[in-house]
């Protein structure tokens, strides 16, 4: 029990209650940093604290605080936890090996920023925000903005730099490469979000297919309902009438959003049923009655257009082809832009794809459309795995001890990695490009002793076990590199095979991490708030990564389809 030993301190009005806790400098500190965190977090604007409810607020419930001002949580609060925070990341971080994402975003203030981020065992973190409004737009431009990032990442956050990914734009590829010149050591990829984006590109891509034109009569169809909103309330209430109140929105598709065609589409499929008995129900009143054919001459036609259009069988059933052949796109894409993507993710996940199209192609009731639309995607399969560097999502896939070596095809004479031999050769190969030395005997005896289940490995399929039971139970996904860890010494360095798992697993392959910033900073600026200041978004950038770091959050917002 705490006795104060002075008078409680005085409250600003008089109806205010008194207490009897002493309120400390410790106090105002943490009360402070949590008005600086729930400011940024929340998007509030730094005037709310001013706010007249919010002073009445603290006054009646925390009286003996100091008021905190838009002036004091701008000047002093605001950048203060912006640099505890860099701190404590460049603490975590010290020693690391972690991947360099890289993408540019322009604001509704016309500014274009260029964001940096580091990631590692499914976490991200931000390294910095550039401003490059006034700079052209060109490869040289931006290898000298990734040079610099890739130096500030390694000197102030102590971390070691083992792969750059962006996105799959020609002056990023240009840089890319150029940037290999100067680092053969380090790994470049392209964003593979954005390659399963392209992917759903070409499935588009088809003018004269009959699918494609009917996806635009789709999108006419989901434009002309959300522009009706007494159309709107009448399939809200006629979907809630039959699913016991439960309602369902009409979704349009956005090109920035990966998966938001087959998501609109999906939809609208399930709104099948409502739309037409809402069509039923309304042209079975009477003339003057009637809510959808109404209007402008141009209006009623436009309305009777896509009352036809719903009434229209064969629309719906390819709908139907459309969706499916987007289901597992949008599931690869879905895959391929979390935080938790690997190499070997992306090999499996476009193998899934492959298998996808090839069996709804073979289908004995697959149309011409449909077998189009299905070499379609796996043209830009092989078009997207022949520009990979194959090796290392290769080596990748066959170091998890998740995956059985049969997961390759056997039969393919031109898969030399399918033999220990090769399997050995490929190893060798990466751990001199990545480490700049030869590789060790060891290495050749631990990937035979690895790929056969012996000496160390003999207890392999166990532990593997014993990994997928606990990440089940901490609703995470298995980890390679920890059953590496179960099968070493403890306290003792990895060995060399672990050590070059450890370099692959390492390697991040997406910068949707940026995108995620990105939205976070659209949302920041407003047409009434369009002021970025740095220290507000580096700080909105440390806690938006702790919140995506927390399992709880990952949890929430996971996809599901």
């Amino acid at each position: 029990l705490q006795i104060p030993e002075g008078p409680p301190v005085a409250s600003s009005t008089a109806n205010s209650p008194r207490f009897s806790t002493l309120w400390t400098s410790r106090d105002q500190q943490e009360l402070e940093q949590k008005l600086g965190e729930l400011t940024i977090s929340a998007n509030l604007p730094l005037s709310w604290v001013d706010n007249p409810q919010f002073l009445s607020f603290m006054d009646r419930f925390i009286p003996q605080a100091k008021a905190v001002t838009r002036r004091v949580l701008a000047g002093r609060i605001i950048p203060n936890l912006a640099k505890k925070a860099r701190e404590s990341v460049y603490k975590s971080l010290n020693g690391s090996s972690v991947t360099l994402q890289a993408d540019g975003w322009t604001g509704i203030n016309h500014r274009h920023i260029i964001a940096f981020m580091v990631g590692i065992n499914g976490k991200v973190y931000t390294v910095d925000v550039i401003d490059v409004t006034n700079e052209r737009k060109t490869a040289d431009h931006f290898l000298k903005q990734l040079q610099d990032a890739y130096e500030k990442a390694e000197k102030e956050m102590g971390v070691r730099i083992i792969c750059i990914t962006t996105d799959a734009s020609g002056e990023a590829a240009k840089a890319r490469r150029m940037f290999k010149n100067i680092y053969p050591h380090v790994i470049v990829l392209d964003c593979y979000a954005h390659q399963a984006n392209l992917i759903v590109g070409d499935y588009f891509r088809a003018s004269n297919d009959y699918l494609i034109q009917l996806t635009g009569q789709a999108c006419e169809l989901i434009t002309w309902l959300r522009s009706k909103t007494i159309l709107l309330g009448l399939i809200r209430t006629a979907y809630a009438d039959s699913h016991k109140g439960r309602t369902k929105s009409v979704l349009r598709a956005v090109l920035t959003q990966w998966t938001s065609h087959f998501l609109a589409f999906d939809r609208l499929l399930e709104l099948e049923g409502t739309l037409q008995l809402v069509i039923l129900k309304d042209s079975m009143e009477k003339p003057d009655d009637r809510k959808i054919v109404i209007g402008t001459t141009e209006a009623k036609e436009k309305a009777t257009k896509m009352i036809q259009l719903v009434k229209n069988t064969s629309f719906w059933i390819g709908l139907s082809r459309v969706v499916r052949h987007l289901r597992p796109l949008a599931i690869a894409t879905n895959t391929l832009q979390s935080t938790s993507c690997h190499l070997d993710t992306v090999l499996v996940t476009f193998g899934f794809l492959y298998m996808q199209f090839n069996v709804m192609k073979s289908e004995g009731d697959a149309t011409q459309s449909d077998i189009d639309a299905c070499d379609r995607v796996l043209n830009s399969l092989e078009k997207r795995w022949g520009k990979a560097d194959q090796a290392i999502f290769i080596a990748a896939t066959i170091l998890n001890p998740f995956y059985p070596y049969t997961i390759f095809n056997t039969h393919n004479s031109n898969a030399h990695f399918l033999s220990v031999a090769g399997a050995i050769t490929l190893s060798k190969q990466l751990w001199k490009r990545f480490f700049r030395e030869n590789a060790p005997q060891e290495l050749s005896l631990e990937v035979m002793s690895f790929l056969k289940g012996q000496n160390m490995y003999e207890r392999l399929e166990e532990m593997c076990e014993l990994e997928a039971g606990v990440a089940y139970s901490e609703g995470r996904m298995p980890s390679p590199m920890k059953v590496y860890e179960l099968l070493g010494r403890c306290a003792a360095p990895d060995t060399p095979l672990m050590r070059l798992a450890r370099h692959l697993y390492s390697v991040s392959t997406n910068s949707a991490s940026c995108e995620r910033l990105f939205s976070s900073f659209g949302n920041l600026l407003t047409k009434l708030r369009n002021r970025l200041m740095r220290s507000i978004a580096k700080l909105k950038m440390r806690i938006n990564d702790k919140n995506r770091n927390n399992s709880e959050s990952q949890e929430r917002l996971k996809r599901h389809f």
